[in-house]
């Protein structure tokens, strides 16, 4: 019940506490559970929290699939309200070719992203991290 926890107001922060506390090797249940649906919870109130805390605390080879999943997505998550949380996480926590990739997006059409609302963040925390 992974992916309903996600999107719980209440729920997803048991989810969180687990990710940081339990050990990465168990956690992939919560991996498996939330492959192919990352982009949607990274769209979420509280999924988007979820993903953050994952990319966080395991380690890149454990969450690759999830992160690349994002990564098709990038150039909406950037400008999403909860979306661009999790890609400013993929900055900070991801491997150098996946902020590398994230870069790509941005630098494409960096001059739009930095006067965007939300996109703005993005790029900001591209030139911190990157």
């Amino acid at each position: 019940h992974v992916r309903e926890a996600s999107t719980s107001p209440h729920a997803n922060h048991v989810l969180q506490k687990c990710i940081e506390l339990m050990p990465p090797d168990r956690l992939n249940f919560v991996i498996q559970e939330m492959r192919g649906h990352s982009v949607n919870a990274a769209r979420h109130r509280y999924g988007c929290r979820v993903l953050e805390r994952l990319i966080e605390h395991c380690p890149s080879w454990q969450t690759d699939e999830l992160v690349e999943e994002l990564l098709v997505g990038v150039s909406q998550l950037c400008r999403h309200t909860f979306g661009n949380f999790v890609i400013q996480h993929v900055l900070e926590h991801g491997t150098q070719s996946q902020k590398q990739r994230v870069c790509e997006v941005l630098f494409s059409d960096v001059q739009r992203l930095a006067r965007h609302r939300v996109a703005s963040h993005v790029v900001r925390s591209a030139l911190v991290h990157c």
